[in-house]
């Protein structure tokens, strides 16, 4: 553990280092000219790509590339084919000019930044180019798109086949104190088409097994029809409700032009590094291992809708603490030619297990409305009335070129009203955020109905800003919360300078301040990456002061801390993902180290994280475990029914094979242009994506040897639950060098030579060359001499193949011995 005893001398000889490291990055980079002979290098490099556009995919596109720009050789030709623009005129001026690539904001598996990578927000329009799959895709800002273009744009139809989808996900989690929780998550979707029957359950040594939906559900373009156990959407003012009943009501998943208001951030600030679950209704949705300081929790796990959500913290060395929040995460704005039209209706199951009373049920009913009153601006209200309460809602969208915003007030029977209010920014590169949410209460009447998440006057108010300062990337946040649980308030900054010292070696500086309910950290760190992106190694330094009021726990917070960790990447195999982390901690009473791996297989996920430590003269401990696993099928009720395992995030599935003979090739899978894996042939690939959305399939070879194969795109259009599955068939292909000749034994010049999807000729003296699988027929076409030659080439190994000479007549191919290379053999009639 000498490693945990770092001098402070060393953290000094850290930030020294950090400052050598970086000196590259700001020194000003020198202009070079090109060598004799080469004068041509800085000219525009002319070129076809493939554009998107508003969801469409044009194919051979003119452009010309200088340096980090593009220009569109034909702008009239491309602005034929954007239909839904207002201001034509500005809109050609700038693709009439040179673009910046943006091709840092290109998505693949190891991008810097998966937050914010594929995601452009121009004044005007701009693109992202990826320079090594020859795609771009173009941005336009919403100001310039048409809203009324007359009739709304559907999705295309998802796949008729049925289809199972089934998801399975488990953690794992305990201490020394004996505390052990342990949980299983099941969602089934099994259908076919847009019609499919929903089942969600849950189970943990704590909790009896609990259906949470059953349910079955069709989608007709904008209407979505449920019958069963749901969840009712939620309201600004209260989570969604669990009913079973029946549910009528509009949609934009099925529309290309449906809009997502940003979700919230589940940001926590942690002392120490600590176990962070997030639970609803009792049930851990999402439990992870999260490093000391401003953290933000994952959300790809987490529902849509509104609702309200337990943090539980458990920090080593101190009492378990909860934060409860309201998280929103959901479609909020209609499309600007159909209204939303929402009726819910039934009995209300199982809101809070407290208060679940089987002899005096609770029935609602929730009727409600959003109108897209003009371009940029949404109203909408809703009525939700049940035997014990009753609650209004207004609320107002708007959508302006740099900014969203909604605001919502409530009030119930029971005296309980409210406001709640979000504005989210979008100025250049930088994004502010603001959230405040009020809620007056009385006598705390309503505590016993459906509403008694309004039952206590409650505050809370958050704001956010994150953008660029130079090379630097600032992020900082306040929150206030002051309700029945408590009063609290927290502010963060964080600052990371990257410093990209050559290809295979990357640093940053990093610096975090954060303040948290009278306790103040401070960091300076270091952290360096080093190898290619399929094989990295992270190392991280650095150096923290805390200083603040003396917990609850045994020991002081406040001191000095000192921490370094250690990570590694590796990916064998696109199909096949291992990360593993070690980090130390050197606190004034005591010490801390955390190891931690994560695993991305055919399978599905696993991570895993254990922190071993002391704090003062008590040894602590602790795990986590967390799984996701999938079974997906299609075709069920026919012959050629197909089956794939494993996947993550998504609720979808598109399944891809490899057919034939290419040992040494490997095929790498892009999905929109984004690698999403890797397989060899005879092997078969899963990946879940989400749904609502069309998709672009398509594949590459690799590898020592020449193959074929389909390089067009598949285009698939999945909804929920729906699994799509293609299969590609490759052959290798060996080089083949021959001359053919008539009967006369003149040579055939210029014949035209088919087969085996080849189509090649011979030249003036009969001579051609011809890329053949390892069995083909070709076609000698010719007015006085034409014939077909089966060919089997006996080394499917050979790098290539020698024919010699060929005699063929109109009869045929005259049999003849020819004298080959004795590593490479060829067999003829």
């Amino acid at each position: 553990m000498r490693l945990l005893l770092l001098a402070p001398s060393l953290h000094c000889a850290v930030v020294c280092a950090a400052v050598l490291l970086c000196v590259p990055c700001w020194a000003q980079s020198l202009r070079t000219i090109p060598p004799p002979g080469f004068d041509d290098l800085d000219d525009p490099q002319r070129t076809l790509i493939d554009l998107v556009i508003l969801g469409r995919t044009i194919q051979g596109v003119a452009v010309a590339l200088q340096g980090a720009t593009l220009r569109f050789e034909e702008p009239l030709r491309l602005l034929a084919e954007i239909k839904e623009i207002d201001d034509s005129q500005q809109l050609l001026q700038t693709l009439s000019g040179p673009l910046p690539t943006n091709e840092q904001l290109v998505c693949h598996a190891h991008a810097a930044d998966q937050e914010n990578c594929g995601r452009l927000e121009p004044r005007v329009a701009g693109i992202i180019y990826d320079r090594e799959r020859f795609r771009a895709e173009l941005f336009i800002n919403a100001a310039f798109v048409r809203s009324e273009v007359g009739v709304d744009i559907f999705l295309p139809s998802p796949p008729t086949e049925e289809f199972a989808f089934s998801q399975l996900f488990g953690s794992a989690s305990g201490s020394m104190d004996g505390t052990t929780r342990i949980s299983l998550h099941q969602e089934l979707q099994v259908g076919a088409g847009a019609t499919r029957l929903v089942a969600s359950t849950f189970l943990s040594n704590e909790e009896a097994l609990l259906i949470d939906a059953l349910r079955l559900e069709h989608d007709r373009k904008l209407w979505r029809y449920t019958l069963g156990r749901f969840f009712a959407p939620s309201l600004a003012a209260i989570s969604d409700l669990n009913m079973l009943g029946i549910s009528i009501r509009t949609h934009t998943d099925g529309l290309v032009d449906k809009k997502l208001t940003d979700p919230d951030q589940l940001a926590v600030f942690l002392n120490r590094r600590a176990q962070v679950r997030v639970l609803r209704e009792g049930r851990v949705l999402l439990s992870q291992t999260l490093a000391p300081g401003h953290q933000t929790v994952d959300q790809q796990r987490l529902p849509d809708g509104s609702y309200q959500v337990t943090l539980q913290i458990l920090e080593e060395g101190s009492a378990p603490r909860e934060e409860v929040r309201f998280f929103v995460k959901e479609y909020d704005v209609p499309s600007a030619r159909t209204p939303f039209y929402f009726f819910d209706a039934g009995r209300i199951v199982n809101f809070t297990r407290s208060r679940l009373d089987a002899d005096d049920p609770m029935y609602a009913l929730r009727v409600g409305a959003r109108w897209r009153v003009a371009n940029n601006l949404a109203l909408g209200g809703d009525l939700l009335g049940g035997t014990q309460a009753q609650l209004a809602e207004f609320s107002a969208s708007r959508l302006g070129e740099h900014w969203s915003a909604r605001w919502a007030s409530f009030a119930s029977n029971f005296g309980n009203f409210g406001i709640d209010s979000r504005l989210t920014a979008h100025t250049g590169q930088w994004h502010p955020s603001l959230m405040l949410r009020k809620v007056w209460s009385g006598d705390g009447a309503s505590a016993d109905s459906f509403i008694y998440e309004l039952a206590r006057s409650q505050t809370r108010a958050s704001i956010s800003l994150a953008g660029p300062i130079g090379e630097a990337i600032l992020s900082s946040s306040f929150s206030l919360s002051d309700s029945q649980f408590g009063r609290s308030h927290s502010a963060s900054m964080h600052l990371r300078y990257p410093c990209s010292l050559n290809g295979a070696l990357n640093s940053d500086i990093l610096f975090d301040i954060g303040y948290a309910d009278g306790t103040v950290v401070a960091s300076l760190g270091l952290t360096g990456r080093f190898g290619r992106p399929s094989r990295t190694l992270d190392v991280t330094s650095g150096y923290r002061i805390i200083d603040g009021r003396r917990s609850a726990g045994p020991t002081d917070h406040s001191g000095d801390f000192q921490t370094a960790s250690l990570s590694g990447y590796f990916e064998p195999s696109g199909a096949h993902r291992i990360q593993a982390m070690m980090a130390a901690d050197r606190t004034p009473d005591g010490h801390n180290l955390q190891v931690q791996g994560d695993y991305q297989g055919g399978l599905g996920q696993l991570s895993a994280a254990s922190n071993v430590g002391r704090l003062g003269n008590i040894s602590t401990a602790s795990y986590d475990v967390n799984f996701q696993t999938g079974l997906y099928a299609t075709r069920l009720l026919s012959t050629d029914r197909a089956f794939g395992m494993g996947g993550s995030s998504g609720n979808a599935a598109i399944l891809v094979g490899i057919e034939g003979s290419a040992p040494d090739n490997i095929f790498h899978v892009y999905i929109d242009g984004v690698e999403r894996g890797a397989l060899r042939a005879q092997e078969q690939l899963t990946v879940t994506v989400p749904a609502y959305h069309t998709y672009d399939i398509r594949i590459s070879a690799t590898g020592t040897r020449a193959v074929t194969y389909d390089q067009g795109a598949r285009h698939v259009t999945l909804f929920p639950g729906n699994v799509a599955h293609y299969t590609w068939r490759a052959a290798v292909v060996i080089p083949a060098f021959g001359r053919i000749i008539g009967s006369d034994g003149e040579p055939l010049r210029n014949v035209q030579i088919k087969g085996a999807a080849i189509t090649v000729f011979t030249d003036e003296r009969g001579y051609f060359t011809a890329e053949l699988p390892v069995t083909a027929t070709l076609r000698f076409l010719h007015p006085r001499a034409g014939c077909e030659i089966p060919v089997t080439i006996d080394d499917p190994s050979a790098l290539f193949v020698r024919l010699g000479i060929l005699r063929c007549s109109g009869a045929g191919l005259a049999p003849q011995k020819t004298t080959l290379d004795h590593s490479n053999r060829i067999t003829r009639p």
